[in-house]
């Protein structure tokens, strides 16, 4: 059996091929946040679909009204025109962080570029947005509310930088690649003894 291997990074981890590998904190606050910030996306893209569809109502909101009929959209029918041109642009990106989510919790190697480039950018894209909304006069009503969001998907990138995160999918790498190797071992000896 080979030897564990540690990690070449500051917290010391033995990496054995049997055993499975416990996340560490920073990893499990990364999870959290990044199921949390994708829900936003994801319930935009529901309510904007089913909308659409004529399965919800649209909001009778005078507020609402008003922004949809400065675009050009004034009746019911208008409006769920426009819940359909939004749900363009929300879907995919639900889509998208349903996927970056799915890979973070399953240790995928792609995942952790994926989160920095998803939520780095969507996060920076909407707090451009956010600053920008809050320099109105009258201030948007949720303009503050974008700014916490946006800075909330951007700790989501910040946080797949962090040494605890980046340790455990270096000690998960270690362990499959362990695996595959013991695993062609095995093969080799099961060749030569038969």
């Amino acid at each position: 059996m080979a030897r564990p291997r540690l990690l070449p990074y500051r917290r010391r981890v033995d990496i054995d091929s049997s055993r499975r590998l416990r996340r560490s904190p920073t990893t499990w606050s990364l999870l959290g946040l990044a199921a949390l910030v994708s829900a936003l996306p994801v319930a935009s893209a529901v309510s904007s679909v089913l909308k659409a569809a004529g399965v919800l109502d649209v909001a009778d909101d005078t507020t609402d009204a008003r922004r949809l009929g400065a675009l050009g959209f004034f009746d019911e029918r208008g409006i769920r025109i426009a819940e359909g041109m939004a749900a363009v642009v929300s879907v995919p990106m639900a889509i998208t962080c349903v996927l970056v989510l799915t890979g973070l919790a399953l240790w995928k190697d792609w995942a952790r570029e994926a989160a920095l480039g998803v939520f780095g950018l969507t996060g920076a894209f909407l707090l451009l947005l956010s600053l920008n909304g809050l320099t109105f006069d009258p201030r948007p009503r949720y303009a503050g509310l974008g700014v916490l969001v946006s800075l909330l998907v951007c700790a989501v990138a910040a946080l797949t930088l962090a040494p605890g995160v980046r340790n455990d999918f270096e000690a998960r790498r270690l362990q499959r690649e362990l695996r595959e190797r013991e695993a062609a071992t095995a093969a080799r000896r099961a060749r030569i003894g038969s």
